[in-house]
């Protein structure tokens, strides 16, 4: 959990305007595995990004493209996603 709060580590995660029931999904993860204050310093992060066009799905596609590094993301959403994905 830490790592994601170091400055060479992109987070992409869901939009808390757009999703905010994915949103809050997963922030309450990263709060009960980090702290209270993870969540906090990692939405402060210049680096961070959310989705604008389409929804959470868009964070795979993000580390795809080279635009993050990491997406918290559920195991059962990310091996639909690594199976169905070209």
């Amino acid at each position: 959990m830490k790592d994601l709060l170091r400055n060479d580590i992109r987070v992409a995660i869901s939009s808390p305007q757009r999703e905010p029931a994915s949103f809050e999904s997963y922030a309450n993860t990263l709060r009960s595995q980090g702290g209270a204050a993870l969540l906090q310093q990692v939405l402060a992060k210049t680096t961070a990004i959310s989705p604008t066009v389409v929804h959470h799905r868009e964070n795979p596609q993000f580390i795809a493209d080279g635009k993050a590094d990491v997406a918290p993301m559920y195991f059962h959403f990310g091996d639909y996603l690594k199976r169905t994905m070209p």
